[in-house]
């Protein structure tokens, strides 16, 4: 999976109309993950969600950085709708994909179109599954944005039945 270049399409003016709005080439991809970071990853556990009362300091955080900068910055990317669900939703996006790498015990940048069909399901209901009690489905959209922005994971047509 290849990123699209930084690039724009003109418009009818002849003015760019949108540029890609991560650089990948500004991280670290290093497909591995440092045994730190594991560690760091396997201990936050579900405090990857980032929900009330985490400690922001915590050497955990600073140790997972690398990680956790793209997936920051592509959210700050992101249209998200300003009501509590939504923020919640796309927090939780980025919980899910570190609970994941610390499953692959691998960095996102490495999965492949297999491993990201699997996270996202082919439909809500296999998405949730996995996740009982915390993972709805206004989360799914997010990880595949991350996953689009961040890798360039277009693969849907792989799974069968799959519908975003």
């Amino acid at each position: 999976m290849t990123v699209p270049a930084l690039a724009s399409m003109p418009g009818a003016d002849g003015r760019p109309t949108w540029s890609w709005p991560i650089d990948p080439d500004r991280y670290n991809r290093r497909p591995g993950l440092t045994v730190l970071e594991l560690e760091a990853l396997r201990h936050l556990g579900m405090n990857l969600r980032r929900r009330r009362c985490y400690d922001r300091d915590a050497p955990e955080w600073h140790a997972i950085a690398r990680l956790l900068r793209p997936l920051d910055d592509a959210r700050a990317a992101m249209h998200c709708p300003d009501t509590p669900h939504h923020r919640r939703a796309v927090t939780d996006a980025i919980g899910l994909i570190l609970l994941r790498a610390a499953e692959l015990e691998t960095a996102y940048w490495a999965w492949t179109p297999q491993e990201w069909l699997r996270l996202i399901g082919i439909n809500v209901d296999e998405f949730e599954r996995p996740w009982p009690g915390w993972i709805d489905g206004t989360v799914r959209p997010y990880v595949v944005a991350y996953g689009y922005l961040l890798c360039g994971f277009t693969d849907f047509d792989r799974g069968p039945g799959m519908y975003i």
